[in-house]
């Protein structure tokens, strides 16, 4: 399935492309997960971000009600479109899914376990962190990109 931006997406795989650059850092997990996807898996994540991502209750209301997306909306008597915090969100978002699939600390962690031990060996996770969901959506993507646009 193709990305039609204003009904399954709120970017071009150009325009993700260009976000993946300039974005995030060359050491990052998520621009270290997207160089791995092909084409075809690429516009996969972006259309499964902006899913998940547009679950969210956002400020305003929507200009056109019968959009299946929640942008472009009224905010204050002023329209948006969807903007760039949101695009980078639904990009980690997807990207962060894709690699906490593939490490199993990972999905530990994801599930809230602090301390884990096997046969005498084991890991602590710092309570801060970045894996914690709140509605299927990791809180560092709420705190970093999305706090300023939702309820």
């Amino acid at each position: 399935m193709e990305l039609i931006v204003g009904e399954n997406t709120y970017m071009t795989l150009a325009e993700a492309e260009t976000l993946m650059i300039d974005e995030f850092t060359s050491d990052s997990p998520e621009l270290a997960e997207w160089k791995l996807l092909s084409e075809s898996d690429k516009k996969i994540a972006i259309r499964r971000g902006t899913s998940i991502v547009d679950k969210l209750i956002f400020l305003g209301r929507k200009v056109n009600p019968d959009s299946d997306l929640n942008f472009p909306r009224y905010i204050h008597g002023n329209e948006y479109e969807a903007p760039k915090a949101i695009k980078i969100a639904i990009l980690t978002q997807s990207l962060r899914d894709l690699y906490m699939n593939k490490k199993q600390e990972m999905q530990l962690q994801a599930m809230g376990v602090k301390e884990y031990s096997v046969a005498g060996a084991g890991i602590k996770f710092d309570s801060k962190s970045t894996y914690k969901q709140k509605n299927g959506i990791y809180t560092s993507i709420y705190e970093d990109y999305l706090v300023k646009w939702i309820y």
